[in-house]
């Protein structure tokens, strides 16, 4: 993904990039979730019907849980290259699927 892309998706979205009140932490509060978590997750519990990945990023999630045979929308608030961006799910007034599983960011993003 390239900077323009990023600093586009930054003013559609009215976040920042920059994150000057923690400066230790990562840009837009991305931290993939790693595929042993999401397996862990899959061990214990099943889904019926589509999953609707609201804060996707590279597909981490989303990934493991294709694998696994569910049928998934991919979507973020930024493009990572994977999924749909722009899509900023705390705004939505309907679920994308039957059912949502996420780790999303917890930074606020400058909202």
């Amino acid at each position: 993904m390239t900077s323009s892309t990023v600093l586009k998706n930054c003013e559609k979205s009215k976040v920042s990039a920059s994150n000057t009140r923690y400066p230790k932490r990562a840009a837009f509060e991305f931290y993939p979730t790693p595929p042993e978590a999401v397996r862990a997750l899959l061990s214990v519990e099943r889904f019926d019907g589509s999953i609707w990945e609201p804060a996707c990023g590279d597909g981490a999630i989303s990934k493991v849980l294709i694998e696994a045979g569910y049928q998934v929308v991919s979507t973020d608030l930024i493009d990572r290259g994977y999924g749909q961006g722009g899509q900023n799910f705390l705004k939505s007034t309907k679920p994308l699927a039957k059912n949502i599983i996420t780790n999303p960011p917890y930074g606020t993003h400058g909202l």
